[in-house]
């Protein structure tokens, strides 16, 4: 334990015993952030558990009021959607089309193609110095890089060495799309997540098709595997033709292939996944305050800081960029 902070494993493994974290809690928890949960910090990921568990006197009991609180909404709002997973009707491109022409309708400039390659600091304004060698000046900036890439500007301030030690895992999307006489796939549902004891080097298959109709072509099948665990090396090993190949082993355990995929797709992201080791909600707290303190006008978001995922991106931006705009 750090600061009151725990890690996701030694908190379930406490109350719900090996097997129930092995075979349940680390396939899904795990596979969210791409780590090691026995690493995975609590209070930057689940913080909700502790304070249910505090507020109850135990695990149990918390999940329980949560559960009740759950079946009373449905019953209020009967016809609400199920789930929590939502899609775009034509694919998420479309999300960042969507925005890209609203923020040009309200006069926005969006550089291309063009790196930054210096920011440069002052109490009153910042510099960001191009790859093309062009400067502009700006009252107030928002920086939502990848940690890696923050430090290539300001990697010289030492309240920001956290960033220097803080691992990311790389990952890759394999997709596949079949016609549907050529699988055979018996389960409901619509995926599967896989514990990492599993002798499989996916980590979780989406049935995409299933899950959301409207991409799919009526009679066509299309599949989404997860490839790349906390450690190891598959995704840099190996080619695209060969991450298809593991995917499609892998999954025959599960289903029955007798046909070629119509088409694949790999989609790799290199140190994608930011890991989130205990004691990390403190350090971005520290660093957060330093830069507030330091750095008037500058704000950083991203996954690498508190936002997991696109609903916590978007809403952490908003908040950035207020603060920003409540500064100038």
């Amino acid at each position: 334990m750090q600061n009151g902070d725990i890690s996701v494993g030694a908190f379930f493994r406490a109350r719900l015993g090996n097997e129930v974290l092995e075979n349940l809690i680390e396939p899904l928890m795990g596979g969210i952030y791409g780590t090691d949960i026995d690493k995975l910090s609590l209070m930057s990921t689940f913080p909700n558990f502790k304070e249910k568990e505090e507020a109850f006197g135990s695990l149990i009991k918390g999940m329980k009021d949560e559960k009740n609180k759950r079946l009373k909404q449905r019953q209020l709002y009967p016809g609400a959607p199920k789930g929590q997973f939502k899609q775009f009707k034509h694919g998420l491109s479309s999300f960042i089309e969507a925005l890209e022409q609203d923020v040009k309708n309200k006069g926005v400039t969006i550089r291309y193609n063009t790196s930054v390659n210096d920011i440069i600091t002052s109490q009153k304004q910042y510099k960001i110095v191009y790859s093309n060698q062009q400067e502009d000046v700006f009252d107030g900036i928002l920086v939502t890089t990848p940690h890696q890439v923050f430090l290539n500007w300001f990697g010289q301030d030492p309240a920001f060495d956290y960033f220097k030690t803080m691992d990311s895992t790389t990952v890759a999307t394999v997709v596949l799309a079949f016609d549907e006489k050529d699988i055979e796939n018996t389960y409901d549902g619509t995926g599967f997540v896989i514990a990492r004891t599993s002798d499989t080097d996916i980590t979780a298959c989406t049935w995409t098709s299933k899950k959301w109709p409207f991409t799919t072509p009526e009679g066509k099948v299309l599949i989404r595997a997860y490839v790349g665990k906390p450690g190891d090396t598959v995704v840099d090993d190996h080619t695209d033709n060969e991450l298809v190949s593991i995917v499609r082993r892998d999954l025959s355990q599960m289903m029955t292939f007798k046909g070629d995929p119509e088409f694949t797709i790999v989609n790799r992201l290199p140190k994608s996944m930011p890991q989130y080791h205990v004691g990390h909600i403190q350090q971005i707290r520290q660093i957060q305050a330093h830069i507030k303190q330091t750095y008037p006008r500058l704000r950083v978001t991203g996954a690498s800081f508190e936002a997991v995922g696109l609903p916590d991106c978007i809403t952490q931006g908003k908040v950035a960029a207020e603060e920003v705009i409540a500064e100038l």
